[in-house]
């Protein structure tokens, strides 16, 4: 038997082939996102063409840190400022005492994410936080900012640089200034290439993302590769991510709300929800989404007007189908919601 979806008034999507099938529960984001530290890059990730940024965004430049850093205390030098601490979360549970000056007032939360060296190792975490800009210092060096648990300050300027395979922090900040005042937080006001949703704050009428970068793809979709190797890691060029000890728990984690469902697989979606059918690049996914305002007999239905065709097995909603078994490719004919 292939994949089997239930009527109407059924809640069970069952896939008894192993077909290639996503089922999306309902909600208004793809996943619950939580950011610890975030990823660590290299500076290549944040350079890279391909666009760590989604579209609309861009990592810092060094005009971008600076502009930031006078913003915040606009008398204060390059290292003797009191940014670093408007900047810095506050407490002990991301930086080790004494946390100098950390009021967080910016409302951008920067924690010690600390960093990977060139070589690969680890180090730092709760001390210092790194934050690459795209500053291009040669063959070996790039734009860096810094954060630490001893200082107030942030120290950015134009030459201050470190080694490009050196594992840092990347935030981003919106191209377009904003209308809304200052200290706003704007939830879920980024989308990352890979779907994943950020708070953002505005700090002098630009929104920048409210915590560390935790990507794992370019913006044309393509993966930026998760480097454990110490070996391989030190070696690269084009552009490379981690979670600090390659632990993925210090980085963050996000729930998603999609569900491949392998051969045997079934999900459960809420009676009374719509689900949407569509068919892309041979994946079937299968979408669930809260009931809407609708006219007509569309709630009291028990069957569509016109049917629709599964892989040439008409399904018009009042009963059950099921595809063939030798029938491996999904063609759907169109995509439709339905309420059951």
């Amino acid at each position: 038997m292939g994949l089997v979806i239930d009527k109407i008034k059924g809640t069970l999507l069952h896939n008894h082939k192993g077909l290639n099938v996503i089922a999306q529960k309902a909600g208004q984001s793809p996943g619950a996102l939580f950011v610890n530290l975030g990823y660590l890059y290299n500076w290549y990730a944040g350079t890279n063409i391909k666009n760590i940024s989604n579209t609309g965004w861009h990592n810092l430049s060094v005009a971008d840190m600076v502009g930031l850093r006078l913003y915040l205390d606009p008398v204060g030098t390059y290292n003797n400022n009191t940014s670093g601490g408007q900047m810095k979360s506050v407490g002990s549970t991301y930086w080790d005492a004494p946390n100098i000056g950390a009021s967080n007032s910016s409302k951008l939360d920067f924690r010690g994410s600390g960093s990977r060296d060139a070589s690969g190792n680890f180090s730092l975490m709760n001390l210092t936080c790194w934050i690459w800009n795209t500053e291009d210092w040669g063959t070996i060096e790039g734009g860096i900012g810094t954060l630490q648990y001893n200082l107030e300050s942030f120290t950015c300027l134009s030459a201050n640089i470190t080694n490009k395979n050196i594992g840092a922090a990347v935030r981003l900040k919106r191209d377009v200034p904003t209308a809304l005042p200052d200290g706003s937080i704007i939830t879920n006001g980024y989308t990352g290439n890979d779907g994943r949703l950020y708070d953002t704050v505005v700090i002098n009428g630009y929104e920048y993302l409210g915590y560390n970068l935790m990507e794992s793809k370019y913006q044309d979709g393509s993966d930026i590769p998760e480097i454990t190797s110490n070996v391989l890691w030190a070696s690269n060029t084009t552009g490379a991510r981690c979670s600090y000890n390659n632990d993925q728990s210090l980085s963050g984690t996000y729930e998603s709300k999609s569900k491949s469902l392998g051969e045997g697989d079934s999900i459960i979606f809420k009676e009374g929800n719509n689900i949407q059918l569509s068919l892309e690049n041979n994946v079937l996914t299968i979408a669930e989404t809260a009931p809407s305002d609708i006219a007509g007999n569309a709630a009291t239905a028990t069957k569509f007007h016109t049917s629709r065709n599964v892989n040439s097995v008409a399904f018009d909603g009042s009963s059950d189908i099921t595809i063939p078994e030798s029938q491996q490719t999904l063609n759907l004919v169109t995509a439709y919601s339905v309420a059951y």
